[in-house]
């Protein structure tokens, strides 16, 4: 089947909807409007199309092959189930979802899909809960297979892992990891669907953790499930009794993958945190051979049995399972989902970021040839801070800091370290001529007009310091108000000030207890404030201290009013002063409240409570009057810093929000995510203005190609971008050629962009 593949440029079409755009119908049926005539230009419609990009939006969490090997579903970061026709790599249809999909399998017959996700549960003391569903669907026409297979009812809040159908089709299993909101007890259920009638058979809970992996054996009498408790359990189908325990050589490690071997003899187990790969007699439950694979958690097994190929940061690593021996590698691409063919003849894994890559495993020369790659989305942003005179965004992250001008939506300049090191904080001066960003083990200096290399502020503590043991240890930067210097947290003695027109290193500062790294400068330049705990025997004290910049003494101490041991969290305060008055507002991972201090009496006067949303950072802005909280799900909440009253709270992204940022004007709010998106948002009322992404791909034409759109559907991207999207259109893809004078816009685009 190799050779219907292109060798050069693989294309994937991810679907991403602007607006209420022309979609899928009826959970994946295609609307019956007939599309425009090839070539006909396209009118500006009431709702804008479908856009359809080249590659996905985040990583991949799952992959499929349908029986035939004719049809590839994979599932994302999104709410949606891509399938790809593997002949043309053309996207064939799109499945909609309530939740992120967290596990795929087809059955035997290639006529059901399965697709485990989220729905929504039964509220606990009035806040709602996720639950696990499974929905099935009919892969030809995209639309569903009956009802969903929902869990037994209960005051849970279920994840599911893993799917399984049954040799004959018969039964499907699930694997879910589990929380019972009532006992607070964390279990690992499993749970079997009669298929012909849809209804439970067996339910209960397999493990003490996660039920993470299963495998049927070959006649279908058994039932592998692994476990976060790093137990493999295997069960009679008949009578729903374990018939093994195996317990692997490091049972911390939680299963995740397995397979039995051809016969149904030997099963093979992988698991995480580095549990390598194992392979056991299933009749005695012998321990045969231990310790290969890497040590990385997933694979998938080739040549009937004889060789398994393993995920790996570096690309897929093939073993021989009868010796444990690395046998070949197949070079580029880090790998999160595997997925071989039924033939044993292509393999497809799943990137971080998005992509796909498609492998000839056939045995002989031609193994381990990549065939092609799916492109993705580029890689997560990490930080995100606005000059002050509002014309340029900095997006920090692995790849560097993109320097991107706000004013005409465009991306400026692309600035790298020369380590090649993350960034993973940045500020800028006080006239927005300069950018100082956190770079592994030193602080960069850039210009911002050109995009210059200024300096570069190595630290360096001596030998087999922290600095030099730990790169990415320098994790913050901050300019003071008045220019004249800036700081950075990290290494051995943890703050470090210099002068930022002389270069000079000024002071050392070391702090005592467990710092954060995170420092920020009073409006006035003369004071630095850090955060950090301290633990004595089992108590737990949070703190900030507000130091002197000149002599570095420590003018004030905040101790936080709570709690001291926060219930047993690890939360250790991070400081951000509020422009322009002596208010101090503090947060800290883990913890759900920004405090409100005034710095001259030493007292709390407000607590924003974010509710059920975990805190990772904040924002404030420039005239001190708003603040903005981010969280670990995607959620925002905006703040009037005066009343404490709660403005407005919304979902803003599909996962954790690393970083926000305030226009000067404060009429703007700029965040980033896991979900690789850059939004931005209009304050105070929330409303979505325009999302920045950008892409990965192996094109040199097109390299560092972005697109940044807007909810009424107008685009502007950099140039050659128009080959990573098309436009669907009833169920018809276009190219976005056809599109471009009535869509690409960028005077329409800075249009809506200004407040």
């Amino acid at each position: 089947m190799n050779q219907r593949f292109k060798q050069n440029y693989v294309r994937q079409w991810a679907t991403i909807p602007l607006l209420t755009a022309l979609t899928v119908c009826g959970g994946g049926g295609w609307g019956q409007k007939k599309p425009p005539k090839p070539g006909a230009p396209v009118r500006p419609a009431s709702a804008p199309p479908e856009m359809v990009f080249a590659g996905g939006e985040g990583s991949i969490r799952a992959l499929a092959f349908a029986p035939d090997g004719k049809s590839l579903a994979c599932t994302e970061s999104g709410h949606s189930v891509k399938i790809y026709d593997v002949a043309s790599t053309e996207l064939v249809r799109v499945l909609k979802e309530e939740a992120p999909v967290g596990a795929l399998a087809y059955s035997p017959d290639g006529k059901v899909l399965a697709a485990g996700a989220g729905r929504k549960g039964e509220p606990l003391n009035g806040v709602p809960q996720a639950n696990a569903a499974v929905r099935l669907w009919n892969p030809q026409t995209g639309q569903p297979d009956g009802v969903p297979l929902d869990f037994p009812a209960g005051k849970v809040r279920r994840t599911l892992i893993a799917l399984a159908f049954s040799p004959d089709g018969k039964t499907l299993a699930a694997g879910t990891d589990t929380y019972d909101l009532t006992e607070s007890k964390q279990v690992g259920e499993l749970t079997l669907w009669d298929m012909t009638t849809r209804k439970i058979r067996l339910h209960l809970a397999a493990h003490e953790r996660q039920t993470g992996a299963l495998a049927f054996s070959p006649d279908g009498s058994l039932l592998a499930s692994g476990g976060g408790d790093g137990i493999i359990k295997l069960w009679s189908l008949a009578t729903g009794e374990v018939k093994q325990s195996l317990k692997p050589p490091i049972p911390t490690a939680p299963i995740t993958c397995l397979a039995f071997l051809p016969g149904g003899q030997q099963i093979v187990s992988s698991g995480d945190y580095g549990g390598s790969g194992n392979v056991w007699e299933v009749a005695t439950g012998t321990l045969l051979r231990r310790n290969f694979g890497g040590g990385y958690a997933k694979f998938v097994l080739l040549d009937g049995g004889k060789t398994a190929v393993f995920t790996s940061r570096n690309g897929p690593l093939l073993w021989d399972v009868a010796t444990g021996r690395a046998s070949q590698p197949l070079t580029s691409g880090d790998g999160n989902a595997l997925a071989v063919t039924a033939d044993g003849t292509t393999l497809a894994t799943g990137a971080g970021d998005g992509s796909i890559r498609l492998w000839n495993v056939e045995p002989g020369a031609e193994r381990g040839r990549l065939l092609g790659v799916l492109p993705g989305v580029d890689s997560i942003p990490q930080s995100v801070s606005i000059s002050p005179d509002g014309s340029l965004l900095a997006l920090g992250g692995p790849n560097g800091v993109r320097l991107w001008d706000t004013h005409r939506a465009a991306l400026r300049h692309l600035l790298t370290a020369p380590s090649g090191s993350a960034i993973n904080r940045s500020a800028f001066s006080p006239d927005s001529s300069l950018l100082i960003a956190a770079t592994g083990g030193g602080v960069q200096m850039w210009e911002t007009q050109g995009g210059l290399l200024l300096h570069t502020f190595a630290i360096a503590d001596g030998p087999g310091s922290p600095a030099e043991l730990m790169p990415g240890l320098v994790r913050e930067v901050a300019f003071a108000p008045d220019g004249g210097r800036f700081g950075a947290g990290g290494g051995k003695q943890v703050y470090r000030l210099w002068n930022a027109r002389t270069f000079a290193l000024e002071r050392t500062l070391s702090i005592p207890g467990v710092p954060t790294y995170v420092l920020d400068f009073s409006p006035d330049s003369s004071l630095l404030a850090t955060g950090d705990m301290i633990q004595q025997g089992q108590e737990r004290t949070n703190r900030i201290r507000i130091l002197d910049v000149r002599t570095g003494e420590t003018k004030r101490t905040l101790n936080d009013p709570r709690d001291k041991n926060q219930n047993g969290r690890f939360l250790v305060p991070r400081p951000h002063y509020l422009p322009n008055t002596t208010l101090l507002a503090t947060w800290a991972f883990g913890d759900n409240t920004v405090l409100i201090w005034n710095t001259v009496t030493g007292q709390v006067v407000r607590q924003l409570d974010m509710g059920e949303e975990t805190l990772t950072g904040i924002a404030v802005s420039a005239d001190g009057a708003r603040l903005t909280a981010t969280g670990v799900n995607g959620g925002l909440c905006l703040w009037d810093v005066a009343t404490g009253k709660k403005l407005k709270e919304w979902r803003g992204h599909d996962g954790q929000v690393t970083g926000s940022a305030f226009a000067p004007n404060g009429k703007s709010l700029y965040t980033v995510s896991v979900d690789r998106t850059v939004k931005v948002w209009s304050i105070p009322d929330g409303k979505l203005r325009g999302t920045l992404r950008f892409f990965s791909t192996r094109d040199s034409r097109i390299a560092n190609a972005w697109i940044f759109t807007t909810p009424e559907g107008f685009y502007t991207a950099s140039t050659g971008a128009e080959a990573l999207f098309q436009f669907q259109v009833n169920g018809q893809l276009l190219p976005a050629s056809r599109f471009k004078a009535t869509y690409n816009r960028p005077e329409m685009v800075q249009k809506l962009l200004t407040p």
